[in-house]
């Protein structure tokens, strides 16, 4: 526990991991290589690859090169078809369709709403409105003391204690994670390497500099709530040569969001002010930040059309075959990582589709 840190008690909480610690399921246990991101490179973290290949081992048919154009929908609102591309090793191309009893979006945030607008389903629903991402930044120091990054993941925990509070009225919440990759992006260590070379060093001398510095790396980044704000959307902008549907993107930063920057700054500095660290930077100017790439809304969920696209059943309004899955269907953002919760919504949703399809 740190106490009375910027008002508030807090501890380290590890953060939750979809990577195999033993051996199970057909995949291995992590080895440590922190390479997560993009991909592990031996299959012990969980992507969405692991279920597709069961599906298809299920008797699922999966249909690759396919872009999908337009969902056609009955008088009655109904959906009766996909229309969709599917594109040769060669680089053409050809128009087919795909008929069934229920259909499922699950191209994201962006691309979800945007086949409905090209497609005009939904259209009394705010289809598009409230994008939503964790907007951060991050704090840099070295330690007085090793901790060795890069062994394992990206981010192993963090802190949760910033989430809520009554200042929520006046500034974003947020959530701090401890980094495990040294400096990030800002300082790999072949770039650590590479400056040390310049200063002259070299041999054991250099070894040794390069053990001191990158064995005592820390970065921590904040990530904020957005608010659903329905300027924040996708649109409809034109189609292009294929005449697939081409996104706009309309997003602000607003100075709820700023407010929340600063606070984690100052709490971050306080760390390390606390951990004795040196060399403390900070990413972006106030009004400057990053995406977290947690695309969340433009397909929220609840009770009536006039304030969202699906039912508690990610049913979308209008449409009884038509279903959404994926973050999409969030109504607001909070703190955490989204992924758990949009696993929840589709086991939700893959649970009524087989009720109703038993009930058939």
């Amino acid at each position: 526990y740190a106490r009375s840190l910027a008002g508030t008690h807090f501890k380290v909480l590890a953060t939750p991991q979809a990577r195999n610690s033993t051996e199970g399921n057909g995949r291995p246990a992590c080895c440590g290589n922190a390479s997560c991101i993009p991909v592990c490179s031996i299959g012990a973290k969980y992507d969405a690859t692991v279920h597709v290949k069961r599906a298809v081992e299920n008797g699922a048919e999966l249909l690759t090169q396919c872009v999908v154009r337009e969902v056609r929908c009955a008088p009655d609102g109904r959906i009766e078809q996909l229309v969709y591309d599917r594109w040769s090793r060669d680089g053409s191309r050809e128009s087919e369709t795909l008929a069934a009893k229920r259909f499922v979006l699950a191209a994201h945030a962006i691309e979800t709403p945007l086949l409905m607008l090209g497609s005009r389903l939904a259209a009394r629903s705010p289809v598009g409105a409230c994008l939503m991402d964790h907007l951060q930044g991050y704090g840099l120091a070295i330690l007085p003391q090793p901790v060795y990054p890069f062994r394992g993941p990206p981010v192993t925990s963090g802190i949760d204690a910033f989430r809520d509070g009554p200042w929520r009225s006046e500034r974003a919440a947020f959530r701090l994670s401890i980094g495990n990759d040294g400096w990030g992006r800002e300082e790999a260590p072949s770039a650590t390497l590479a400056r040390l070379v310049e200063q002259g060093l070299w041999g054991r001398e250099l070894r040794d500099a390069v053990a001191h510095r990158v064995t005592r790396m820390i970065r921590m980044s904040y990530s904020t709530e957005m608010l659903p704000r329905r300027v924040n959307r996708v649109s409809l902008a034109g189609r292009d040569a294929h005449g697939n549907s081409r996104p706009g993107i309309d997003f602000s930063l607003p100075d709820y969001n700023v407010a929340g920057f600063e606070h984690a700054k100052r709490v971050i500095a306080q760390i390390f002010a606390r951990l004795g660290a040196t060399e403390t930077r900070f990413s972006f100017p106030a009004k400057n930040y990053s995406g977290a790439g947690h695309i969340m809304g433009t397909c929220r969920m609840g009770r009536s059309p006039d304030d969202s696209v699906v039912d508690s059943d990610c049913r979308v309004h209008g449409h009884p075959n038509l279903f959404i899955a994926g973050a999409s269907l969030f109504t607001t953002s909070g703190t955490a990582n989204p992924t758990l919760t949009a696993a929840a919504l589709a086991l939700r949703l893959a649970d009524m589709l087989s009720v109703r399809r038993e009930a058939e």
